[in-house]
């Protein structure tokens, strides 16, 4: 805790470029880039005639014309010039706070502007294929952190990831391709600060960075990398669950203090959550490069300044935080309650899930209809019967008579199968 101590006090020390470095970073995303992209995107959609995109209508909007197809391509490369500054600005601005002197902060700009200017002279397609490639696939948290807009859209559906966590065999091979993106990313980790402070090539960046991690290096680095990916999450999440649980007790013994106990809440989250990033960058990149953050006196310590800009940065978050609270959406989306399903409590499509899920009054419940072999219909999810009621064959191949039936009970439960 002593060392954990020592860290958050070199963080408060550098304060200032800090909140500055991050504030300037995802405020241009969150605030102008991110808006300005979806704007000019409905834009180039609506030209099309088009209301959204998707895979099935993907090769009609691009071939309605082929202009329009020209700007969404701008548009996309340009996204992808944006994400490559944001690493090298998060990248460069880190690198200047482990410097060995003491930099006031117009020092601090001046170098990271210059740095930032090398950067952009030596960029090529090779480098930023690499360094996005990395940031998004063998280090995703990365990924997380930068909000880059496009690659924030490559999620896996929650379903999917239940379905197969809850497959032995798939699950084991997605943790063994984890480990093995984990040991991939520390191989190549060292390339990093090649290519970018020394703008050496991707090849010769790469190289350097497999020959210095080889033997039991590897072993030495990836266990570092893991716990410097994992501690600022189980750090994040344990400070989230504290303040969920306060919250909780308060709602429960002093209701009329619940929201502003929240918007306390958000604060802290905020003030944590950026806190959790500097200290994973800069841990990072002192890993990548040996460098630590020096040790400032405390006479040469402005204190005012620092607890001015935590108030300022305190006051914009709880008013960010009281207006979401207050009023969480623009548009109150509708509530869909999946198949009827209400904590498990009873059995999908069942009579007795509609009755327990209707107390939740949902806008809609999603509902499974398949047709039987005699042309009626039934309430069922599973076209295969055997997971659900121990028969064999699917719903095509009985009767309505057969399927509502004593002989096609539910397994494990006693809900019979509705129809009409």
């Amino acid at each position: 805790m002593k060392k954990i101590y020592r860290e958050f006090q070199k963080i408060y020390y550098n304060l200032d470029k800090i909140l500055l470095l991050f504030f300037t970073l995802f405020a241009f995303m969150e605030f102008v880039w991110i808006p300005l992209n979806s704007w000019v995107s409905e834009r180039l959609l609506a030209l099309t005639g088009h209301a959204y995109l998707s895979p099935t209508n993907l090769l009609s909007v691009f071939s309605e014309n082929l202009f329009i197809s020209g700007l969404f391509i701008l548009l996309f490369f340009a996204n992808i010039g944006i994400a490559y500054l944001e690493l090298a600005l998060l990248f460069t601005g880190v690198w200047q706070l482990l410097d060995e002197k003491v930099k006031h902060l117009s020092d601090y700009l001046r170098d990271v502007r210059d740095s930032m200017v090398a950067i952009i002279c030596h960029s090529s397609l090779p480098k930023i294929i690499f360094l996005l490639f990395y940031s998004v696939l063998l280090l995703p948290f990365l990924r997380r952190i930068l909000n880059i807009y496009y690659f924030n859209k490559i999620v896996v559906p929650q379903f999917v990831l239940d379905y197969l966590s809850n497959t032995v065999w798939i699950g084991v091979l997605i943790l063994v391709s984890l480990l093995l993106f984990f040991w991939l990313a520390s191989r190549l980790m060292f390339a990093l600060p090649k290519i970018y402070f020394e703008h050496r090539s991707v090849k010769e960046s790469i190289a350097f960075s497999w020959k210095y991690t080889k033997r039991i290096k590897q072993v030495n680095y990836l266990v570092r990398l893991v716990g410097l990916v994992t501690f600022p999450v189980i750090f994040f999440t344990g400070v989230a669950l504290l303040l969920y649980s306060i919250q909780l007790f308060v709602e429960g013994y002093a209701p009329s203090l619940s929201y502003w106990l929240a918007v306390v809440c958000y604060i802290v989250l905020r003030l944590t959550y950026y806190g959790v990033i500097a200290l994973f960058m800069i841990g990072f990149i002192s890993l990548l490069t040996g460098k630590k953050l020096p040790i400032y006196r405390r006479k040469r310590l402005r204190h005012r300044l620092r607890l001015a800009i935590l108030l300022v940065s305190s006051l914009v978050f709880g008013v960010q935080g009281a207006l979401l609270l207050y009023y969480p959406f623009d548009t109150l989306p509708v509530t869909i309650s999946h198949r009827g399903v209400d904590n498990g409590n009873a059995v999908q499509n069942s009579i007795e899930a509609l009755e327990k899920t209707y107390q939740l009054k949902p806008d809609y419940i999603e509902m499974d209809v398949q047709e039987t072999k005699d042309g009626q219909f039934i309430v069922m999810h599973d076209t295969d019967l055997m997971a659900l009621t121990g028969n064999t064959g699917g719903t095509h191949d009985y009767t309505l008579a057969e399927l509502t039936g004593d002989d096609c009970i539910r397994k494990r439960d006693d809900s019979s199968c509705s129809f009409f």
